[in-house]
């Protein structure tokens, strides 16, 4: 994967303000692990065209994945201005306030009904920061996963 990576530079030396070819980028740095040189490039794609929500989606993946939870909210925020009600981004903005102790605006905070997610790997339980990370988790057998429902369903409060 990192291979993908080295045509996208050439590209960007030809083109150097092609917001699509710092978002190919940016996704490949992400895909990689590579989380600081793919907010380098979400920023720099965002610059050059503030309005493209995968930018801000991706950034806010990013960013999560850096522990920068704060930030990761923020671009949450900006993304819904252009896709208001994207369930996945509401998904990932309320993770992101859990993260950062918002119980009210965070898991089960009303504005999106979210399911704590967690797995079991090598005898120790993960929990992926954001929901767009869900993906690609490989278990053993006999390792468990584990969905949480706050509010009693997800829904709001719980009514007992």
């Amino acid at each position: 994967m990192r291979a993908a990576v080295e045509p996208l530079t050439r590209a960007l030396e030809i083109r150097p303000k092609s917001p699509v070819i710092l978002l190919a980028r940016a996704m490949t740095w992400s895909q990689i692990g590579e989380h600081e040189k793919a907010v380098a490039d979400f920023t720099a794609c965002i610059r050059l065209r503030p309005r493209l929500f995968e930018a801000w989606f991706n950034r806010a993946a990013s960013l999560a994945d850096l522990q920068r939870f704060e930030e990761a909210v923020r671009d949450c925020d900006e993304a819904l201005k252009l896709v208001p009600d994207h369930p996945r981004l509401l998904a990932n903005r309320a993770l992101g306030r859990a993260a950062l102790g918002d119980k009210e605006g965070g898991v089960g905070g009303g504005e999106a009904a979210v399911n704590a997610f967690s797995y079991e790997n090598n005898n120790e339980w993960k929990t992926p920061p954001m929901v767009s990370k869900m993906v690609g988790i490989k278990l053993k057998k006999g390792e468990r996963v584990r969905l949480q429902t706050p509010g009693g369903g997800g829904f709001g409060p719980s009514k007992s």
